[in-house]
């Protein structure tokens, strides 16, 4: 007898859809809020792209705002792999940003810019794990809730940044609270004349296929996925639970060390208050809309960072409030958490009417 062919709705298109239908439901909502303000789409809209890409130094203005999101957001993905949930990056950022700058001033200016670079990285990437090891201790050790934990720990971080910029590390030439201009040959060198892209940027793209290969092709890897999605039967397999659960948060932590370092070194060139811009909060966000993928990273914080740097010249252009591109994210976020619910109950829906159909021709025949 003929097989009767039934359409089966395939989850790989899954993501497509609701980026689509995310696009769509952003659109609109964010039309109407223009209209709300008397703004003329076609002026707000060109505005807002020429803004974020239309020239060279416009490019590099979102590249390096993207940067940071992709470094704390991958380190969150990492974590977040193992069960681990670091909503610190922004504490990690700052620590990280301490580290390159303590490095930046206190070693000698002669230092080789090469050597120098490299002290910056590994600085900033130490510090920021080196915040996130109490907690990864106190979760492992005593179940201490790590969201708490790393919450708690960003306004203390904040807090001695603040202090360190205000009193012993401030610049005697300034009356602002920051610190010196950090040392030549500790600056990340800037690949792009006239624009902010720095060597940063590069290594943060490498940095996403190295996490992706890292993910899903390596053994430690594996076992980090196994330690998120139980980690009893990871136990039970003879996984060292602990001991992956702790590096995978040093690792986050690294991570956003990292952003801090870079934002430190290769944005202000000094140690600021808001060295870290609120990139470490914004991150969380992309690594969901990215569903804690590389790749799907990336391009979410090229659509977070294309709106922030956008949104400037659209106001400019039309005379939109400063607060609307946080608007617009914060739309974007809720919409896709609708579509994703929307096309999940459409899949289901359509995979239980094929079933019954498969079912039915069963019975008949």
């Amino acid at each position: 007898m003929k097989k009767e062919k039934t359409t089966v709705y395939r989850k790989p298109a899954d993501g497509v859809f609701v980026i689509l239908l995310t696009a769509v439901l952003t659109f609109i909502a964010c039309s109407l809020l223009l209209k709300l303000y008397n703004a003329d789409l076609g002026t707000a809209y060109s505005a807002l792209i020429r803004g974020a890409w239309g020239t060279k130094h416009n490019i590099g203005e979102t590249l390096s705002k993207a940067a940071p999101l992709v470094l704390v957001a991958l380190g969150f993905a990492i974590g977040a792999q193992s069960g681990m949930f670091n909503i610190g990056g922004e504490g990690q950022m700052f620590a990280g940003a301490l580290g390159a700058s303590l490095v930046a001033l206190y070693l000698p200016a002669e230092t080789p810019a090469v050597i120098g670079i490299l002290l910056v990285f590994i600085a900033g990437a130490v510090f920021g794990m080196l915040w996130a090891l109490p907690v990864a201790y106190l979760k492992t050790k005593f179940g201490v809730s790590e969201i708490v934990m790393t919450v708690m720990l960003n306004e203390v971080a904040s807090g001695i940044v603040s202090y360190l910029v205000s009193v012993p590390m401030k610049d005697p030439m300034t009356p602002i609270h920051q610190s010196a201009i950090l040392g030549a040959n500790f600056q990340m060198p800037t690949l792009i004349k006239g624009t902010k892209v720095h060597l940063g940027v590069v290594i943060t793209l490498v940095l996403v296929f190295i996490v992706w290969f890292f993910m899903s092709r390596s053994t430690l890897g594996y076992q980090l996925r196994a330690t998120g999605l139980s980690s009893r039967a990871a136990l039970y397999a003879g996984m060292p639970v602990t001991s992956i659960m702790i590096l995978s948060l040093m690792i986050s932590g690294g991570f956003a060390g990292l952003a801090g370092a870079f934002e430190a070194t290769g944005v202000h060139y000094r140690l600021i208050e808001g060295v870290t811009g609120g990139f470490g909060f914004t991150a969380i966000i992309v690594a969901q809309l990215g569903k804690n993928r590389p790749f799907g990273i990336a391009v979410a914080a090229l659509v977070f960072a294309s709106l922030t740097v956008g949104s400037a010249a659209m106001q400019r252009a039309v005379g939109t409030p400063a607060m609307l591109s946080e608007m617009i994210e914060g739309l974007a976020v809720m919409f896709f958490i609708i579509s994703e619910f929307a096309v999940k109950r459409v899949r289901k829906e359509i995979n239980n009417k094929a079933i019954a159909k498969q079912l039915a021709a069963a019975q008949k025949a």
